[in-house]
């Protein structure tokens, strides 16, 4: 059932952008938030980073997670990783994002920290560091979520050849794991 769900509001949303219509959740976007809709989420996702005084610019990075969201705020536990070329970068990190409203559409505001490794050009180093995030949820009434957000990490640590400060840019898709809490 709500397989089905997701799949009507896919085609609902390309029919809308094939025909050049507005995209939009009438009313949905000022629906205040139940206090029933929280509980745990799995997190996939795909990022671009740049990061500053490097080539890094655009690549593509991976993210899985949980979370355990209520309608103001949600605890998280993710790992990302990217790989270029030149520089490699994974990480797990635990944090909270606090939302600025109880709706369906609402931002959000963040952080947490995060151990990290970082390689650049035959220099390697790992340590602790922390992020900041901040970013925009959509559907949270629905059992699925999707997020766009923008994230900054910073390890407490530098490598001999450059320092890293990792900006990513990611879409993210969360869905309801009812098998646990």
């Amino acid at each position: 059932m709500k397989i089905n769900l997701v799949i009507q509001t896919l085609v609902l949303m390309i029919a809308m952008m094939i025909f050049n219509l507005p995209i939009t959740v009438i009313g949905q976007e000022r629906q205040e938030l139940q206090t029933s809709n929280h509980g745990s989420y799995y997190n996939i996702g795909i990022f671009g980073t740049v990061i500053p005084g490097t080539e890094i610019f655009g690549h593509p990075g991976y993210q899985v997670g949980w979370s355990y969201e209520l309608p103001t705020y949600a605890v998280e536990a993710e790992f990302r990783i990217f790989d270029s070329e030149n520089v490699h970068f994974g990480g797990l990190s635990v944090g909270s994002i606090f939302y600025l409203s109880r709706k369906n559409i609402s931002s959000y505001v963040g952080g947490g920290v995060a151990t990290t490794v970082a390689d650049h050009v035959e220099n390697s180093k790992n340590g602790v560091g922390v992020y900041a995030v901040f970013g925009t949820s959509f559907l949270r009434s629905m059992p699925f979520r999707l997020k766009f957000e923008i994230r900054l990490h910073r390890p407490f640590y530098t490598l001999e050849t450059q320092d890293v400060m990792p900006i990513m840019v990611g879409f993210f898709f969360s869905h309801r794991w009812s098998g646990l809490f």
